[in-house]
């Protein structure tokens, strides 16, 4: 790796640009930030530019160029994987096929590398490559932590839809926000019967995944939704909500509501819930809610809520 010098002064400081020749080989390595210490200074390159800090670094190479040697440093967030094994510091586990086709093949990751693991129960485990198999990769557990249970616990109770494509992004999104609970709803009005659990459970982990959470929604079947009003609790501090369009049973909006530390919301289908599905929620203690004075697609109304309910 070759660096070039420039110099350029500004009203507070000097600052060095660092130009790297190989651009591609760092991105091979998921660099997200790149520093160089220099007669005791430190700067770190991001744009072209350099400013000053230095925290939390993977030393990477050293360099030389007109005499001066440049140490340059990578800090990085290491690869996140699910699994469903979980074991005590120490152990060795085998990643299964599509996994370790992606550490070592994609990523390309070697013996003695680390990377994450999660169970989407809580359970973050650091572990380390001890066999870079391209079918079956070793890694050996090298720290295993209990992240806490999130202090919000939002359940979204939402019909199926006709398009798959959009429930599957609506269970996408919702895992980002970090839901806890979904459950596909059968109501007066719902056109799609049929539902994928297995497909829809890799919609989830993928998203739990790229948004680095160890907590993995619970996924229902689908229930009716005169079944499924009956199974909802009625603690104290447990609040139920319904989101509708019926002028008939206005509700306060959504976001001058106060969150409870659990709550659900039940969202309807196109065409929105029937007359007789409102006043049977009413009669189970749901409060009625509005999610704003536009008419929402299902898929964001589920959306606006669980963030509205998320992050009140």
């Amino acid at each position: 790796m070759i660096c070039r010098w420039t110099k350029e002064m500004n009203h507070r400081f000097k600052k060095y640009e660092v130009i790297l020749n190989d651009i591609n080989s760092l991105r091979k390595q998921r660099v997200s930030h790149l520093y160089v210490i220099h007669k005791g200074n430190t700067f770190k390159y991001m744009n072209g530019r350099c400013g000053s800090g230095i925290s939390g670094l993977t030393h990477l190479h050293i360099c030389t160029f007109h005499n001066l040697h440049i140490n340059v440093f990578l800090r990085m967030q290491l690869p996140f994987f699910y699994t469903d094994q979980i074991a005590e510091t120490g152990a060795l586990l085998t990643l299964n096929e599509e996994t370790s086709k992606h550490v070592v093949n994609v990523l390309r990751m070697k013996q003695g590398e680390q990377l994450h693991l999660t169970n989407g129960k809580g359970i973050l485990l650091t572990v380390e490559i001890v066999n870079d198999h391209k079918k079956r990769c070793e890694v050996i557990i090298k720290s295993v932590n209990n992240q806490t249970v999130p202090a919000t616990r939002v359940t979204i109770a939402i019909s199926l839809l006709k398009n798959a494509s959009r429930f599957e992004w609506f269970l996408e999104k919702a895992t980002e926000i970090g839901v806890m609970g979904i459950v596909p709803l059968l109501c007066d009005r719902t056109e799609r019967q049929h539902f994928r659990k297995e497909r829809m459970e890799a919609v989830l982990i993928s998203a739990m995944l790229q948004s680095r959470q160890c907590w993995l929604p619970e996924l229902h079947e689908p229930l009716k939704y005169s079944e499924y009003l009956n199974t909802v609790s009625d603690s104290s501090n447990h609040q139920k909500l319904i989101a509708h369009c019926d002028e008939l049973n206005p509700g306060n909006n959504l976001s001058t509501i106060k969150a409870f530390k659990h709550s659900t919301i039940l969202i309807g289908p196109e065409g929105d819930f029937s007359k007789d599905e409102i006043q049977s929620a009413l009669d189970h203690k749901f409060i009625p809610v509005s999610l704003g004075e536009t008419r929402l697609r299902t898929e964001t109304a589920g959306i606006v809520a669980a963030a509205l309910l998320k992050f009140a």
